[in-house]
């Protein structure tokens, strides 16, 4: 054992060996064993860390305790290691296997970690403690592992309470400060599983929190300083689980008297600055009570901010830094947990003299501007406190900045400057205006001439938050009107102040750097509303042009100077300069084009000299800062640079056969080959990086001007794609969906960021060129089509693929794209029906993998809506008939995806987009199945709810746009019927009865249920809304007449002319409606429906009776349809309602039957609604604005309107007004004008 113990020993050490061979050997050795047997490997590391003796070395030679402990840290690492990862996938596959051990491997592993706490080494304790709390988040939630806290708890109990020799005593406060460090681990870990969504309660158990604060308690007791600390450290990160302690006051006055006791001046500062910390994580969990504890917590920091110690004043000061980001959120409405408290406001006269005082505590050196002094986190708490308190605190701070300003000591005066600065931000325009007239000139005035630079810096900064925050007032000082004399009593002929605070863009890189920024700010405000109303009448705005444009070439020439300054890459200076180029070309006006186009030729020339020096990182940076200005001025100048862009190319594509190392100038370019004639090099650096950003931009700028390079630039985009996919593709064989949810960490952010660029380049360079791309279309296609399946592209590529395919389709037109589109959107649907469920574990709790389905599912569904209208505009419809239900299977996944997922508002929305674009394309064929798939009915229900609960009145709107669609569809089908009649036809929602009579006919209209369930599988079916009157109108003799025989033979003839009527109309009809009265007189024989229409005027119980018949139905007349109807129906009677104001209300006598109607239906709903009964009114066509107010007062009655065709109504004005929400609701009648119509199947 003795003898494996020293191996193991000196393999661990190895993998720390200098020498890469020796290094990587053990590595992969440590890796096989691993994988080989997880038990044994664990169980082996877990002995080494309990060692308690040094192995021996060779020849029995002693063993080096300090390579043990070396060892045993190495050991404790890769143990945790061995059980969890990074990644959340793999984590819980390798917590898996870890639960998979046998029970007694286990146990004895836990025994030896707990032992190995037992240890004066720092690291070593260290890294066990992280070991233990790797196993206990892995355990504990499933109920194992249940001795770990109160074993813990023990080691910090006897380490407090341990009464032996010091040796002893030693050993035992190490063991607690282990056992607490373990508990912060722990709960630190844990605290991140909260973070990602499930309940603290749930993660911790409140019986184990209060085991973990008993063990901080008896922590915080000791004496011992470390132990302190350690305690305070793990309660910072178990105050999260504290809820049921802090909601019992007397828990919570221990745990903040324990923590303020701590924070007192009488402790070591380590300690106080860890009690400082619980504090401000004290104030962002519980908020809501420390209103009361302020006293004392106040006037501790007050204490503290008094002090020498840097650490304590800043550990203070971030207490008020915490508090104001929490009420700032809560003013903001961030944040709606709590109530405000203004504590801030209450603190401000206390807390703002001390801030202020800490702000002349500057750096010894006035040169050294990058430590973080109590003066810098002084200012941001100040910057804070003016965003919470906004107007109150400018009084305090600006009687500070006048009394400093003029001080002969430097500290003084940036001080007064820099809390100018920091209440910038925060209160109002108004309030501010006058302080900064008048500070303007003092401000412009420590620019140009303090001695001091750090004055000067601070002055600089000054200037650009008021450009950032107030940059109105700033245009008004710098561009007075004509006649004003502007701050500083510089002319204002042609912005000379501006130009006087320009020069200082030779400062030091400190002070030029603010100057960039202020510039920057301004050219971003100068085109605003408010900007341009800033310097209406200035003597430099003239119409098309603010004042920045005369004064353009002079900006320009200064930042071109300081981006070449030797010192430039101090403070990122050279960077500010080039990206406020950018931001002054951006909003240039018209008159400043010409110089525009000198500058990219500046640029382009600078670029292409670059490549003759040394390509260094610092030439490299410059490249790509370079390539970023070229890319505005390409945006900027749009198609301006068609007669430049084939020399930008050549100069761009330099970048791209660059060697991602640095190497001398004859080596710069890349190697050629026949699939690599131009010598590209794969790199994403960030300086290639730009360089296909500025490519797009001169692609998208000059659109078929791109075609003499368009093939080169498909070969880039080709070798940059493939460098993605190609190391695996040959392992590859999964689907578009198994390979969305593959997780992939192998490429680093800046090579996903070039892919995803190029990506996109792809759908630049097809939109440029049209449906000349067809030539360059097979080569990159094929790179998308082996992004989409391979499971070794990082998965955030997908959706961007995706999209980029939709791009193409359109580009290209459906007649070139049809080659293409029968393995493109079968993976397209593929990746958008990758279910939740395919990720991780606990997928719910994964906010990257919820959102990654989302946009993978958005932009799948944005694509198959371009190829839609691509191969629908080429009349391809049989080439899109075949993908229909594929793409409707993802319309499914996004119906039946919970409410509750990411983006659910707009996936729907674009679901919604997609259903309609197909029901348009192919009409009835498909408009009758998508009428009853329950997954679209699913998705407008979601719509609705969406516009009505959430306000989302983009997907109400598209909801409704579905619905019309579906409408054109119907009246598509009803119009070859009407047409005979001359009916003008409208577009109508899908609405149905049933009403069979005359024996029930053949067909389908047999069908068993409840009238309301035929009603509504006749809407799904057919989508349909005419109702055919079945009226035979037949010239027959007096029945008395007939004899037996010939009574017979008439109503077999009847009902063969009827049946006849049926069948030929049975796919273009909803229901019949029969002319009671004919059939009446030949008995009970011709009798049989579903519904009735009842005459209202016996009251409502003559209505009763029809009701009893289960599943039946009836409808009574209203508004009947004749021209005299009104004779009677639309006399005012007394409102049956009561509601009058004063005078007696009056209403219709048709709105009072409607009022009994509703009434009848309501009382009976119980009943109907069960045996599937319906109670409906007769509404005449020929009256729509009654019609309309019925409906608005009785949204969810049926109604059936006669009077289309003879009588004259309105089908437009019908539908308008009589069709519920929900597409039902409404019956349009039409009798003899079909009836005695010569129809037949061809007509039909």
């Amino acid at each position: 054992m003795a003898d494996q113990m020293a191996v193991l020993q000196q393999l661990l050490l190895a993998t720390l060996d200098p020498r890469p061979s020796v290094r990587q050997a053990a590595e992969q050795q440590l890796t096989t064993a691993r994988q080989t047997d997880l038990g044994q490997f664990v169980s082996s590391m877990a002995a080494l860390i309990a060692l308690e003796q040094p192995p021996q070395g060779p020849q029995g030679a002693p063993g080096s305790l300090e390579d043990l402990l070396i060892a045993k840290q190495i050991a404790a690492v890769t143990f945790k290691n061995s059980i969890s990862a990074k990644d959340m996938t793999l984590d819980g596959a390798a917590a898996q296997a870890w639960r998979a051990l046998p029970a007694q491997t286990k146990a004895e592993i836990k025994k030896q970690l707990l032992a190995a706490l037992q240890t004066e080494c720092t690291q070593v304790g260290n890294a066990v403690c992280q070991a233990l709390a790797k196993l206990g988040v892995i355990e504990l939630r499933s109920l194992e592992f249940e001795d770990l806290l109160p074993a813990l708890q023990d080691m910090v109990q006897q380490a407090v309470s341990c009464q032996q020799p010091q040796q002893q005593q030693q050993l035992a406060k190490a063991c607690g400060r282990h056992a607490l460090t373990c508990l912060a681990y722990l709960c630190e870990e844990l605290a991140d599983i909260v973070s990602e969504g499930e309940e603290p309660s749930e993660v911790l158990s409140n019986e184990r929190c209060n085991v973990v604060l008993t063990a901080v308690v008896h922590g915080l007791k000791d004496s011992d300083p470390q132990l302190k600390v350690a305690a305070l450290r793990a309660l910072y990160h178990a105050l999260i689980f504290a809820k049921e302690n802090f909601n019992r006051k007397e828990e919570r006055d221990y745990i903040i008297a324990s923590v303020v006791e701590a924070g007192g001046a009488e402790n070591p500062n380590p300690v106080q600055v860890a009690a400082f910390e619980c504090i401000v994580q004290i104030s962002q969990e519980y908020y809501s009570f420390l209103e009361a504890y302020m006293p004392t917590v106040g006037p501790l920091t007050w204490h503290a901010l008094k002090g020498s110690d840097s650490a304590v004043v800043i550990a203070a000061l971030e207490v008020w830094n915490a508090l104001a980001e929490e009420e700032l959120a809560i003013i903001e409405g961030d944040s709606t947990r709590w109530k405000l408290l203004k504590i801030m406001e209450q603190a401000a006269p206390f807390l703002l003299p001390l801030l202020l005082s800490q702000l002349l505590n500057a750096a010894e050196d006035e040169d050294d501007d990058d430590s973080w002094t109590p003066a810098m986190a002084a200012a941001i708490c100040l910057g804070l406190c003016a965003q919470v308190v906004k107007d109150a605190i400018l009084p305090p701070v600006l009687e500070f900045v006048q009394l400093n300003f003029s001080s002969t000591e430097w500290r003084r005066r940036e001080a007064s400057l820099l809390a100018l600065g920091c209440v910038m931000e925060g209160p109002s325009a108004e309030a501010m205006a006058p302080y900064v007239a008048t500070s303007f000139p003092m401000l412009v005035k420590a620019v140009a001439s303090d001695a001091s630079v750090a004055v000067r810096d601070s002055a600089a900064w000054t200037l650009g938050k008021a450009a950032q925050q107030h940059a109105p007032i700033v245009l008004r000082h710098l561009f007075p009107p004509a006649g004003v004399s502007p701050s500083g009593g510089a002319s204002n002929a042609s912005g000379e102040l501006l130009l006087a605070i320009v020069e200082r863009l030779a400062d030091q890189p400190r002070v030029a750097v603010h100057i960039c920024w202020m510039l920057h700010e301004l050219a971003d405000n100068i085109n605003t509303p408010e900007g341009r109303a800033a310097y209406q009448g200035a003597t430099t705005a003239q119409q098309d042009q603010n004042p920045l444009d005369p004064i353009f070439p002079k900006l320009c020439e200064a930042l071109l100077s300081v981006s070449g300054r030797p010192d430039a890459d101090e403070k990122n200076l050279r960077e500010a300069a080039f990206n406020c180029m950018g931001a002054l070309i951006k909003n240039a006006g018209p008159a400043c084009w010409n110089h525009l186009l000198s500058l990219l030729e500046h640029f382009e020339l600078q670029l292409r000299e670059s490549f003759s020096f040394e390509q260094t990182e610092q030439t490299k940076q410059r490249q790509g800062m370079l390539c970023g200005v070229i890319q505005i001025l390409c945006l900027r100048l749009g198609d301006q640079v068609k007669p430049v862009a084939d020399t930008l190319w050549s100069t761009l594509k330099k970048v791209f056969q660059r060697p991602a190392n640095g190497v001398q100038p004859s080596q710069a370019e890349g190697s050629t080959s026949p699939n690599n004639p131009q010598g590209f090099v794969v790199s994403s650096e960030p300086s290639v990086c730009d360089a296909l950003l500025a490519l797009s931009a001169l692609i998208n700028a000059s659109g078929p001007a791109v075609s003499p390079f368009a093939r080169e630039v498909a070969d880039l985009l080709v070798l940059q794609m493939k460098h993605q996919h190609e190391p695996q593709e040959a392992a590859s064989t999964a689907t578009a969906a198994t390979a969305a949810a593959s997780p992939n960490d192998n490429s680093t952010p800046d090579e996903l960021q070039a892919a995803r660029i190029c990506i996109e380049l792809v759908g630049d360079l097809s939109r440029a060129l049209g449906t000349e791309f067809g030539g360059l279309a097979d080569a990159l296609l094929h790179e998308f089509y082996q992004l989409l399946r391979a499971p070794s592209v990082d998965r955030s590529l997908k959706p961007v693929v995706i999209v980029a395919v939709g791009d193409v389709a359109l580009s290209l037109g459906g007649a070139k794209f049809a080659r293409f589109s029968p393995w493109l959107i079968e993976l397209l649907v593929q990746a958008g029906v990758t279910p939740y469920d395919a990720g991780p574990p606990n997928w719910q709790l994964n906010e990257e993998w919820m959102w990654y389905v989302h946009e993978l599912r958005s932009a799948t569904l944005e694509a198959l809506a371009s190829c839609v209208y691509a191969l629908k505009e080429a009349q391809l419809q049989e080439v899109l008939r075949k993908e229909v239900n594929g793409m409707l299977q993802v319309v499914k996944a996004v119906a039946e995806a919970p409410a509750w997922v990411h983006g659910s508002a707009q996936m729907v929305q674009q679901a919604l987009e997609l259903t309609g674009d197909l029901l348009s394309t192919f009409g009835r064929t498909l408009g009758g199945y998508l009428r009853s798939a329950s997954f679209v009915v699913q998705l407008q229900r979601e719509a609705e709810r969406l516009a009505t609960e959430e306000g989302n009145a983009a997907v109400g709107a598209k909801a409704q746009w579905l619905a019309q669609v579906q409408i054109s569809r119907i009246v598509n089908c009803l119009n070859s019927l009407l047409t005979l009649v001359k009916i003008r036809t409208y577009f109508v929602e899908i609405a149905a009865v049933r009403l069979l009579c005359f024996k029930r006919p053949p067909l389908d209209f047999a069908m068993a249920g409840s009238f309301l369930d035929k009603l509504s599988r006749r809407i799904r079916e057919h989508g349909t809304i005419l109702c055919v009157g079945v009226d035979p109108n037949l010239p027959c003799p007096p029945v008395a007449s007939l004899s037996d025989t010939e009574l017979r033979h008439l109503m077999e003839g009847l009902h063969a002319k009827c049946t006849q009527l049926i069948e030929k109309t049975s796919d273009f009809v909803c229901c019949f409606k029969l002319n009671v009265a004919f059939f009446e007189q030949y008995g009970s024989g011709g009798m049989e429906a579903d519904c009735i229409t009842l005459d209202p005027y016996f009251g409502e119980n003559a209505l009763l009776p029809f009701l009893k018949e289960k599943g039946k139905g009836i409808f009574v007349v209203c508004r009947s349809s004749n021209p005299r109807s009104a004779d009677l129906q639309g006399l005012l009677v007394k409102d049956c309602l009561g509601e009058a104001d004063g005078n007696e209300a009056r209403m219709e006598v048709f709105m009072h039957v409607a009022h009994m109607c509703d009434s009848v239906r309501r009382q009976n709903e119980p009943a109907m609604t069960e045996d599937g009964g319906l109670v409906g009114l007769v509404v005449g066509s020929t009256y729509p604005d009654d019609m309309s107010r019925i409906r608005s007062i009785f949204p969810d009655l049926w109604f059936l309107s006669p009077g289309i065709g003879a009588q004259g109504g309105d089908l437009e004005a019908t539908i308008k007004a009589g069709i519920r929400r929900d597409g039902l609701g409404l019956i349009v009648n039409v009798g003899r004008a079909i009836s005695e119509a010569e129809v037949n199947e061809d007509t039909l």
